[in-house]
């Protein structure tokens, strides 16, 4: 990860570096700013996490933000994989990585969105130990999860429920920009970003211990932290609810 240096201008590069709605020159659009809280819940130690689900049509740049945002948080040489082809896999990937990113995903069947809820709220996989008759090896895993693909990921109403859909919109022509000019902007900003991130984490560890909700909704921890975060950024727990 970059080392973290405080930007007066970190919450406006962030946006402009993300294709969200309502996220340009740092204003809080709704999807920004829940992906701005996702990546603050990333860098807490202890989960339970929501599934971060991106899509939007071809050219909308969903490869690149998903680049970005696991880069942000978690320093994986492989940025993001394709699906694994069974539940076995996607653990190994979890134990192996802070963020399991999945990439071009043109569907969920109902076993690898179980096996993906397992992951982001935490779960485990026993099997027989090699060479033993009666000894088992168990992984736990309690990881952040983020997808991205053209449908909308989240026909699964177990996974909805935990889960933050994101849609892209498409990037005019006019506003298309060579990939190596990205990055260069992307490699310039992060220190800035992050910085900003951990002071999030920091207010909302400062926050959580008195704070009072009205109402709560699925993935109650994940909302408590986000409201809790949300002065960091000069927001209110009103606009994250």
């Amino acid at each position: 990860l970059p080392v973290p240096s405080r930007s007066a201008n970190a919450l406006g590069d962030l946006a402009r570096l993300l294709n969200l709605r309502g996220g340009e020159d740092g204003a809080p659009g709704a999807d920004f700013m829940l992906v701005v809280a996702w990546l603050v819940a990333a860098l807490h130690p202890e989960g339970p996490f929501p599934v971060l689900a991106v899509d939007g049509e071809q050219g909308s740049g969903k490869s690149t933000v998903t680049k970005m945002l696991r880069r942000l948080v978690d320093p994986n040489h492989a940025d993001a994989r394709a699906a694994p082809r069974e539940e076995r896999d996607l653990l190994i990937a979890a134990r192996n990585g802070r963020v399991v990113a999945l990439e071009n995903l043109s569907g969920l069947d109902a076993a690898m969105a179980d096996a993906l809820c397992r992951v982001a709220t935490g779960g485990g996989f026993g099997e027989r130990m090699l060479y033993t008759n009666g000894e088992e090896h168990v992984v736990h895993v309690c990881n952040p999860v983020l997808l991205n693909g053209i449908p909308s990921l989240l026909a699964r109403g177990d996974l909805a429920d935990r889960a933050i859909a994101v849609t892209l919109p498409p990037i005019p022509d006019e506003r298309r920009r060579p990939e190596a000019e990205v990055w260069r902007d992307f490699d310039a900003a992060a220190p800035g970003i992050l910085a900003l991130l951990l002071d999030g984490l920091a207010t909302a560890l400062r926050n959580l211990p008195t704070l009072r909700l009205p109402r709560l909704p699925r993935m109650a921890d994940f909302a408590r932290l986000a409201c809790a975060a949300a002065p960091a950024f000069g927001w209110t727990a009103t606009q994250m609810l």
